[in-house]
């Protein structure tokens, strides 16, 4: 009754209501399927990661249809794409660094705010962000004064973005979309 669920496989698919005592996957870039109307509790930790380049994608097996999860103990959710999911506990999951594909209930999709530090001139360098990773759709970007400017070597869009006096962005001939 103590022990952890771990889903360690690619694309995987959670079948009929369970009760799990701490429920974890990571792994970036593949789906997990929760089967439509069906309940997933955990009682102690859920863990639900992509990473910084490729969220995981959690789907109902039936497009437009819910899937439910119950997190009763503590949550660490991020970098992950959700779709048609209701959240039972009664509070707020928060999936940080995420994705809101449409049609969820009781979820935070939380954006985080990163600053260019300027290492090298390369935007998609992990190095060149406070946070540890490049800036995500969802993110908000401060682009601060450093030694060297961003240069994009490729179409990148943010929620939102500052360009602090003194600081340039060189497009290099790619699209920057800001989506607020």
């Amino acid at each position: 009754s103590d022990g952890t669920v771990i889903l360690d496989g690619g694309n995987q698919n959670l079948s009929g209501s369970t009760t799990f005592h701490n429920l974890s996957k990571q792994s970036a870039g593949s789906t997990l399927t929760f089967e439509a109307n069906s309940t997933q509790t955990i009682v102690g930790d859920l863990t639900l990661k992509g990473n910084s380049t490729t969220r995981m994608n959690l789907r109902s097996s039936s497009p437009g249809t819910q899937w439910r999860i119950d997190p009763q103990g503590a949550a660490d959710v991020s970098f992950v794409d959700v779709k048609d999911s209701r959240n039972m506990n009664g509070g707020t999951l928060t999936a940080a660094s995420s994705m809101d594909s449409l049609n969820n209930t009781g979820w935070s999709f939380g954006a985080s705010l990163l600053t260019w530090l300027g290492l090298s001139n390369d935007w998609s360098d992990v190095n060149n962000w406070d946070l540890g990773y490049v800036p995500l759709a969802g993110d908000a970007v401060v682009i601060a004064s450093a030694e060297y400017h961003p240069v994009l070597s490729g179409s990148v869009t943010v929620n939102n973005i500052t360009i602090n006096s003194g600081a340039t962005v060189e497009l290099n001939g790619q699209n920057l979309t800001v989506t607020n």
